[in-house]
Formats: structure tokens, C-alpha cells, sequence
């Protein structure tokens, strides 16, 4: 009789042939070894049965099971009728799984006797790179073990199967099946949840889910009626599951469904064809009708706009409605006009005109009007700190005659600093007065006291009788990625960071650095300079997991009068682990550098913009010592790939046009065929190409540009409301088939946003904005 493996993957499959191999290799690569994977043939009509038969000649862990096309579903109970092991997980058969994800689970219910462990998810595709799942950002921002659904209602969003680790004999007891249909997952998710005795939640991301450019996915699919259908008979399901849950969770959930089902069903009216409006409806009836109508009538103004229109079978307004939404109406607030109605403005909505229509809606107490301030660039002047952003107030067009204030603050002390406004894009991609560039010298921080540090940013801006302050933030994708700090005052380091609330913030700290860093015949030589007088001195890369920390003892340590220089040799393969990387898409591991002596552990930074040390190890994979965003020291392990260190503007040689110039690194076995500029259209994997003429040295650099009018020039499509006109990511094509983002090194990552004002008579006016999104470069033309 064969042991019972201790873990049971169920992957379900049909026509993934074009991602099933590397879902199944990071299966293949897992820690946990005492595992059985049960892939599960749906009828699939292209190559992915063949891709799953090979891992399973290859891999006695592997099983295939067939069955006729039935859905995914079908095709997840069926997987748990072959599995044997002691806990059950899910994995669809177009995503990945880090290789300690299933260790990590496996040994928390271990530990805590819980009934499941559900854990962080991040989404990821071609063009965008790998970035947090927003449906679990609110239930898994940190770890909460032997916590229930009752006690944590974020919870409610956490719809999946697959982000799962289930005790077997919990799910057994409790008889959990998949119906056949789409929205199959949330019924299932919400009843093990309630049912479960105790959940363990993890922050750590242990699923990474594939979002397609080609929109072909079963939850990409919205607006077909079959998808319709299959969502209303999923909320109405899960509205009986939650029919028994203490009031806030059962709230909860019909929030949510309100908040997700509904108004996907009232935009569905945007592209309906006539003969399927009458089904529409009879959906929305059905949905509306098994929903609380207190958490309806909870909803804000424009959904109950919405769900007003879908109640009065009002097609043309639903059609109206559905259509500014979709082109980006709800983008930076509706703006408002004065109303007759005290302590009230009126709304910009379409759809208001004579009949009986409920005029209220229109409505928005004066209290909505609040602050709204982003952050768009940090630079050092000299000793100066300049940043720039914009500040305005929701809902309102912004004034020439308002006014900003800016100030530093720590505990209750407040300095003001000197600002400049102008005009640019506001947050409804309009030009207005919501600029501002604001200088703070060094002794607008110098009188503050240690203890209040770090320090924040306040801004007030006043508009009539409207006046809103609140903390400079709005720090988030594309926006700056951190100059270095500057040394003040006896070796202070005073950095600009983010707070993890998006705000900026001003850091003070007397670190230890790494004084000078090169490579000698291969191997990587370090200084770090400190200004304490250790004896011993180590460098700990600090590692993930169940891995030991790699420990570098100095190889010199030579005090001075004023600092110790300590002196560290590191051969690169001392640095490899030889274990999967921990993202399983980019084929990355990253582990933070401590400096560690007998006086303490150090915070270790890394001054300036030093070029990337990257060298490569015994095993092919190539290792970097390179400074982070936040100008903190680590080690980082990659396959080797074309990779970014510079992109500027400029004037490419033979033109006199402004170009966007490149340079970078590639390896032997990465050799770019073409490096281009992609522009993806909506939905598709379709996109229109602009290569850039490359030139490749012998030291593994590479250089290219290309003139910023032909970029200009090409019309694409907006990817999302409120998207720049066009949205060009930079791909290295290796082969004819296989094609990848290119990947920012931190050199290049800590000189973005550019911007450029294309001015005519290139092609008349354009502002180009080159920003970086997780990883990749983005350069978008409005």
C-alpha cells in the first residue's frame, strides 16, 4: 500500500497550452516535496494534455485524469476524488505558485490545528510585470493565525480557492463540491470561511495570478450572457451561504456583491445587442431582488444612479450611464457646481433630464469635497529637496485664484515651505492650477527634535470658502522612485521615502555605508565605512524561509579617526542558494544585506547612483550586489536577461529630433534578437511595434534610441479610463515566439518619471512621460 502524500494539488486544464508547462514547473520546484499533483484533463482541444502527460512520465508525483469537457468545476471534484493527501489545494492551470508557498502553509496549520491557511495572491502578466491582487490587498495586508471570518470580516473578499490550503479531512466532513458553472470559486471560498473552526491568514504571496492580455480568461469574459447568468446564480448561492452568518459578515457580503456583481451587470448594458436586453433584465431582477435593500440604498451616488436605471428598465440612460463610466467618468471624482439645496453641490452626472427621476442622486454633501495630492517627482538640488506634485479638491474645478500651502511637521511643530504652482494634468487628465513644485532647504528640518522624526508633509489648499488640509501622499505606480539621501550634520543620512499609506515622508539616520564596491577577477569587493570602532564585522544576507542566512566575515577591518573602513571579499557563488527563485514568473530571488558587528546590527546603505555589480555564478545564474529604491544593500539572483541601467531623453545620433535613448546590460545566452517598444490593444494580444536600432559591445552593454515622435505618432487604443492615449512598454524579443519586458535595473529605476513636452512642429504638442510599473518601463504619450 503506497503512503499517503501529505499534499494534494488538483490542477484543472483546458486550452492553456501556451502557460500550463511553467504552472506545472513551479509545481515541479516546490520545497515541499511530499506532494502529488492531479492534473485534470477537460477535454482540452489543444496541446496542454500532451504538456501535462510529459510531467507525468517525468515526475511519479504527477497523475493525469481525463474527463469530458464539463468546466472547470467538474473537473476540481473530479481531481479530489484521485487525491490522496492529508491537505488539498487548488491551482489553475494558467498561473504559478513560489516555491515555499505550499512549505509555508502546510507547516502553519501544522503548527496551529487550523481547518484551512488561505494567504496573499499577486496578479501578473506580459506587460505590467507582477503587482498586489486588489481583492486581497484588505484581507491579507498582514498575518493574523487562528483568526475566523466572523472576527474578520475583510475576509468576505477573499473569493478564490486556489490562494488555499484545506485540512482534507475538513473539507470531507464539511462536503464541499464545485457546481458546473463560472463563479464557481466564491460559494466554496465563503463556506469553508464560516465553517471552518479557525483560518490562518498570511501575508506572505503564495499564488501569482495570471491576467491575460487577451482578455480570454473565464473572469475576463464579463459581459457575455452566459457569464451574466453563471454570476447572478453564484451571488444568489452565496447569498444562501451567508444567509446564516452574524449580520456584519451577511452585510458584508452583499456589499461586496453590490459593489462587484451589480454594477458589472449595469455595464454590461454598454455593449448589449437588443436582443438580450430583456435578459438583462430579468438577471438584474433576480440579483437585485436576493440583495439587502439597506446596503443598496448604502452604495454611492453613481451605482445608486445605476441601479435606479436598471429597476425602471431604462435602457437609454443605463446605455448613457454605462458609457461615461466606462470611459473613465468615475476617474478623479465627478465635478460638482453650487446647489440650491444647503450644505449640498450638485453633480455632473449624465442621464439627469425631465421625467421622474430621482433628482438626490445628483446631490453630494459638501463634506465629500476633500484633498486630493500626489506626488510626481523627488530630486536633490544641491542641498535642497524639490518635490513636486499637485493638490486640489475633489470634485471641484481647480481655481485660479486658490491657494496651497505646503509644511514639514513633527509632533507639533511646524515649519512652511516655499512653493511655485503651474499648470498641469489634473485628476481628470484636464490642465489646471494644481501644480506645485516646493523647495525645503536643509534648515527647514534642522529644528526639529530627534525624537519627532520621521517628518510628514502637510498641505492646505483653500478654494472660496472651501478649505481642506491633509498629508501630502498619492505616492503609488509610476510615481518617484526614491532619489538617494544626502549626508547633513556629522554624517546624518536624511532620505525621502513612502510610507506603505502612500504618504511622503523624511527619514533621519546615522547608518553605516558602503564606501566603494567593485568587482576583482570576478569577485565582488566591498567597503563599508561606520563610524563606531567595531572589532568584528560581518555582512548577513538575511534569507527567506527555512534557508540560513549566508554570513561574510570581514576580510580587513582599518580604523581611522574619524570612521572604520571594513573590507569584504564575497566570490559570487557564495551567494547562490541553489534553490527556485522566489518569483515564480521573473525567475527572481532578492535577500536584504545586513551589516552586523560585535557592537550591533546596522542599517547598511548604499550612497549615490552606483552602477549594479553583477557577476556571473558557476551555475549560469546571474548574481547582483546592487542598491534598492530606498538605497538599502541587496543581494539579487536572476536568470541572465537583457536588463535597463539608463533611458534619458536626448539626440540620437543622426537625428536631430529628440529621442529616448537606451542602455543596458545583456549576457551570452541573452543575446536580444530586437529590443521594441510594445503598445498592447485593449483585450488582445495584439499590439503595435516600434523597434529601436541596437547596438551591442563586447562587454555585455548595449545601447539604443529611438526618436519620441514615432512613438507619438502611432494611434493605440486606452487600455482604461483615465489611461494616457498611448502606453508603450519596452520588450526584448529573443525569439521569434518568446518575448519579454525588459527589466529596470535600480540605476534606471531611481532617475523615473521623466517627462517631455513634444512640441510642434514635430507633431504638434504631446507630453511624454517615461514612468516604471513593478519592474517594467512604461513610456506614456497624451
Amino acid at each position: 500500500m503506497s503512503r499517503r502524500p501529505l499534499l494534494s494539488v488538483v490542477v484543472p486544464f483546458y486550452n492553456v497550452a501556451d502557460y500550463l508547462q511553467p504552472c506545472l514547473e513551479s509545481l515541479q520546484r516546490q520545497t515541499l516535496t511530499d506532494l502529488e499533483v492531479i492534473m485534470v484533463d477537460d477535454e482540452s482541444p489543444d496541446d496542454s494534455l500532451a504538456i501535462a502527460e510529459a510531467f507525468a512520465k517525468e515526475d511519479p508525483r504527477f497523475t493525469v485524469v481525463r474527463q469530458h469537457n464539463q468546466g472547470p468545476g467538474p473537473a476540481r471534484n473530479n481531481g479530489i476524488a484521485h487525491a490522496t493527501g492529508t491537505y488539498l489545494t487548488f491551482v489553475d492551470g494558467d498561473d504559478l505558485v513560489p516555491w515555499l508557498a505550499y512549505e509555508v502553509m502546510t507547516d502553519t496549520l501544522r503548527r496551529t490545528g487550523s481547518s484551512m491557511v488561505a494567504a496573499n495572491a499577486r496578479r501578473f502578466n506580459r506587460s505590467g510585470g507582477v503587482r498586489q491582487s486588489w481583492t486581497h490587498a484588505a484581507a491579507f495586508g498582514r498575518t493574523r493565525l487562528a483568526t475566523h471570518i466572523t472576527e474578520f470580516t475583510a475576509l468576505i473578499r477573499d473569493r478564490m480557492v486556489w490562494n488555499k490550503v484545506y485540512r482534507r479531512d475538513f473539507w470531507d466532513a464539511e462536503g464541499f463540491t464545485f457546481p458546473a458553472m463560472m463563479y464557481e470559486d466564491y460559494m466554496v471560498a465563503l463556506a469553508a470561511h464560516l465553517r471552518s473552526v479557525t483560518t490562518d491568514v498570511l501575508s506572505m504571496h503564495t499564488y501569482y495570478w495570471r491576467e491575460r492580455e487577451s482578455g480570454d480568461s473565464i473572469t475576463q469574459q464579463v459581459f457575455r450572457h452566459d457569464n451574466m447568468l453563471d454570476r447572478v446564480v453564484s451571488a444568489e448561492i452565496v447569498c444562501g451561504v451567508a444567509a446564516g452568518a452574524p449580520a456584519d459578515v451577511r452585510r458584508a457580503v452583499h456589499a461586496y456583491l453590490a459593489e462587484v456583481d451589480v454594477i458589472a451587470l449595469a455595464q454590461s448594458f454598454e455593449v448589449l445587442e437588443p436582443t438580450d436586453v430583456d435578459r438583462a433584465f430579468e438577471l438584474t431582477d433576480r440579483l437585485l431582488g436576493v440583495l439587502d435593500p439597506a446596503v443598496l440604498r448604502s452604495r454611492p451616488r453613481y451605482d445608486h444612479l445605476q441601479i435606479a436605471a436598471l429597476r425602471a428598465r431604462d435602457v437609454d440612460r443605463l446605455r448613457e450611464l454605462a458609457q461615461w463610466r466606462s470611459a473613465g467618468g468615475m476617474v478623479g471624482g465627478v465635478r460638482t457646481r453650487p446647489s440650491l439645496v444647503p450644505g449640498r453641490r450638485t453633480a455632473e452626472f449624465p442621464g439627469r433630464r425631465p421625467g421622474p427621476w430621482p433628482g438626490r442622486y445628483y446631490l453630494l454633501p459638501v463634506r465629500s469635497l476633500t484633498l486630493r495630492t500626489s506626488v510626481t517627482d523627488v530630486r536633490w538640488d544641491g542641498e535642497d529637496l524639490i518635490v513636486r506634485g499637485t493638490a486640489e479638491i475633489n470634485h471641484l474645478r481647480a481655481n485660479p485664484r486658490s491657494t496651497v500651502e505646503i509644511d514639514l511637521v513633527g509632533g507639533v511643530t511646524r515649519v512652511s515651505v516655499p512653493l511655485r504652482r503651474f499648470v498641469t494634468l489634473d485628476s481628470h487628465a484636464e490642465q489646471s492650477l494644481v501644480g506645485f513644485e516646493a523647495t525645503v532647504p536643509p534648515h527647514a528640518w534642522k529644528g526639529f527634535d530627534t525624537v519627532v522624526w520621521p517628518l510628514w508633509f502637510d498641505v492646505t489648499v483653500t478654494q472660496g470658502a472651501i478649505r481642506r488640509r491633509g498629508r501630502l501622499g498619492g505616492l503609488g505606480e509610476g510615481t518617484p522612485s526614491w532619489p538617494s539621501g544626502r549626508w547633513f550634520d556629522e554624517r546624518v543620512w536624511i532620505t525621502p521615502r513612502r510610507h506603505r499609506s502612500g504618504r511622503l515622508l523624511l527619514t533621519r539616520e546615522r547608518p553605516a555605508w558602503v564606501e566603494s564596491a567593485g568587482l576583482v577577477d570576478g569577485t565582488f569587493e566591498v567597503t563599508v565605512a561606520v563610524q563606531d570602532r567595531p572589532g568584528k564585522a560581518s555582512l548577513v544576507v538575511r534569507a527567506p524561509g527555512r534557508l540560513s542566512d549566508i554570513e561574510v566575515p570581514a576580510s580587513q577591518i582599518r580604523h581611522g579617526e574619524a570612521l572604520t573602513l571594513v573590507d569584504f571579499r564575497v566570490p559570487p557563488d557564495d551567494l547562490v542558494h541553489h534553490l527556485p527563485p522566489d518569483d515564480p514568473y521573473l525567475l527572481e530571488s532578492s535577500w536584504p544585506v545586513q551589516f552586523v558587528t560585535d557592537l550591533g546590527t546596522q542599517t547598511l546603505i548604499w550612497p549615490g547612483r552606483t552602477p549594479v555589480l553583477a557577476q556571473q555564478a558557476a551555475d549560469g545564474t546571474v548574481i547582483r550586489i546592487r542598491r534598492t529604491l530606498g538605497g538599502y544593500v541587496e543581494v539579487f539572483q536572476t536568470p541572465q536577461r537583457v536588463s535597463l541601467t539608463k533611458i534619458e531623453f536626448g539626440t540620437g545620433p543622426g537625428s536631430s529630433e529628440p529621442s529616448l535613448l537606451l542602455e543596458g546590460l545583456w549576457w551570452p545566452d541573452s543575446e536580444p534578437a530586437a529590443v521594441e517598444w510594445r503598445a498592447f490593444h485593449p483585450n488582445s494580444d495584439d499590439f503595435d511595434a516600434v523597434e529601436v536600432p541596437l547596438q551591442l559591445a563586447a562587454d555585455g552593454t548595449w545601447s539604443g534610441g529611438i526618436e519620441v515622435s514615432r512613438l507619438a505618432a502611432v494611434r493605440t487604443e486606452r487600455l482604461e479610463p483615465g489611461a494616457a492615449d498611448r502606453d508603450w512598454v519596452l520588450f526584448v524579443v529573443r525569439t521569434d515566439e518568446v518575448a519579454d519586458a525588459v527589466q529596470l535595473e535600480a540605476q534606471a529605476l531611481v532617475e523615473l518619471p521623466i517627462r517631455y513636452d513634444l512640441q510642434p512642429p514635430v507633431l504638434g504638442h504631446h507630453e511624454v512621460s517615461v514612468i516604471a510599473r513593478r519592474n517594467t518601463v512604461h513610456v506614456e504619450v497624451r
